[in-house]
């Protein structure tokens, strides 16, 4: 089903080589109750055609196939920095902080 879909978005179509390529603007979104959707990225496909993904996809989840483009991942990336950025107000000497 998600090749199926993301072959026909995308015009692109999937071989051996190029999964990742294609798939990391396709990812999945789960949705949550009350919060936002969290992004699961399918990197490879295992040999009994399953998809494996970076992060956990719960069973029995209900899930979007979203598009992004370089463009729309970077602009999101900037704004969570930012957002990141106005939220940790707090003086500190120490120079390293990871988000």
């Amino acid at each position: 089903m998600y090749r199926d879909i993301v072959e026909k978005h995308s015009n692109k179509r999937f071989q051996k080589d190029n999964f990742f390529d294609i798939s990391k603007c396709h990812p999945f979104g789960i949705s949550k109750l009350g919060t936002e959707r969290i992004v699961r990225d399918p990197f490879m496909r295992a040999e009994d055609d399953s998809l494996i993904c970076v992060g956990e996809v719960p069973q029995d989840s209900f899930i979007d196939i979203l598009k992004g483009d370089v463009n729309s991942l970077v602009t999101a990336a900037g704004k969570a920095l930012r957002l990141a950025k106005e939220g940790f107000t707090e003086e500190t000497s120490n120079k390293t902080v990871l988000f």
